[in-house]
């Protein structure tokens, strides 16, 4: 599982095999993690919090 784009819903991500879930997680989770599409998008919501926050200074 990885942090959801949504506040409080993890995502949970199906693998064709074992060998797949393996690659995902050397490439990704255990490796260059902010090239996972899945990061990229959970930075995102971080960053439109931010800027909602920002609005009123």
């Amino acid at each position: 599982m990885c942090e959801g784009v949504l506040a409080d819903d993890p995502v949970v991500s199906w693998m064709p095999s074992r060998e797949a879930l393996r690659r995902q997680i050397t490439r990704y989770c255990a490796g260059e993690y902010w090239l996972c599409p899945l990061c990229e998008a959970v930075d995102g919501k971080y960053a439109r919090r931010e800027e909602e926050g920002n609005d009123g200074v």
